[in-house]
Formats: structure tokens, C-alpha cells, sequence
């Protein structure tokens, strides 16, 4: 089997530990091998199963249907936060260490524009009815910094709008 292409991502787990997932395009012949290593570096490897592109979709060849899924598996990772450690470090994989790959790896996640990632909420589109039509409590600070009380807001019952951490 010959290695088309061979890419490794890194990312920084809530751990605050360097998470590793290594994405390798074979081919044997005419058939096309995706194989997808993840797990934490130095620790146990996860290997995931494989993906098989015997034949192209839509007019395309075998190739270029393996490059295009390929391509699409590293663009998921990437879009999540994962970073390529070819753009951090000149350093092959089989050749860096631990106390060198936690000085590189960014400690903020970020998509794959630099971005930063805040923390995920679900849409209220995705939630039932019921789950808006109840009441709710709110911290004063947002990021830290002190936001107008809900008090205003709220003159039915005005003690709705003093968050307490004892609820």
C-alpha cells in the first residue's frame, strides 16, 4: 500500500491534556483506504474504522471521490478546533515531544478561520415550547463583568430578578 496523504491534528482536551487524531489516505491499487487514528498523546490509540472508496460518485474517478471525503474529515476536525501540526511545527510527528507539543498547542479553541469557539447553546428553534414558557434565573455577570439586574424587567415579581447562587 502506498500513503497518498498523512495528517495529524492536535487539540487541547477540558483536561487541559493534547489530544491526537491522525487521518491516513492509502491506496492499493485501484482502491482507496481512509484510516482514522485518535486518542491522547502518549496514552492509548483509538483506532476508528476505515473508509473504502472502491468507486467514484457523480463522475468521479476513485481518487478524487477518496481526496474529496478525505478532505471533508479534516475540514470536520478542523471546523471543531482541532489545528494541523504541520502549520505549528516543522517537526515530524514521530519526532516530537511531549514538553514540545505543550508549548504549541494553542490552549483556546478556535474554528478553522481563528475564531474563537464560545461555549455551544442550543437554538431555541430545537427546543420544545414548554421548555421556554418557564421561568428562569440569570447571573448578574456575563464574562465576568456586572449586567443591569432583571428587576426592571420583571415588576410582577421583582425577587426573579435577583439571582442567588443558594437556587
Amino acid at each position: 500500500m502506498t500513503v497518498v496523504f498523512d495528517t495529524v491534528l492536535v487539540i487541547r482536551n477540558a483536561r487541559d491534556k493534547v489530544q491526537t487524531a491522525q487521518y491516513v489516505l492509502e491506496q492499493d491499487g485501484n482502491i482507496y483506504y481512509i484510516r482514522r487514528y485518535t486518542g491522547q498523546f502518549g496514552g492509548k490509540v483509538t483506532t476508528q474504522p476505515e473508509i473504502v472508496i472502491e468507486k467514484g460518485k457523480v463522475k468521479r474517478t476513485p481518487f478524487q471521490q477518496a481526496e474529496l471525503e478525505y478532505n471533508s474529515l479534516i475540514k470536520k476536525a478542523t471546523d471543531k478546533g482541532y489545528k494541523k501540526l504541520s502549520t505549528l511545527t516543522k517537526t515530524k510527528f514521530s519526532d516530537i515531544t511531549s514538553s514540545e507539543l505543550d508549548k504549541i498547542v494553542p490552549t483556546i479553541k478556535t474554528d478553522s478561520a481563528g475564531i474563537m469557539k464560545p461555549q455551544l447553546a442550543k437554538s431555541s428553534e430545537d427546543c420544545s415550547t414548554g421548555t421556554l414558557d418557564k421561568n428562569y434565573f440569570a447571573s448578574r455577570k456575563i464574562d465576568g463583568e456586572f449586567t443591569p439586574s432583571l428587576n426592571s424587567v420583571n415588576s410582577v415579581n421583582p425577587e426573579m430578578g435577583i439571582p442567588s447562587r443558594g437556587l
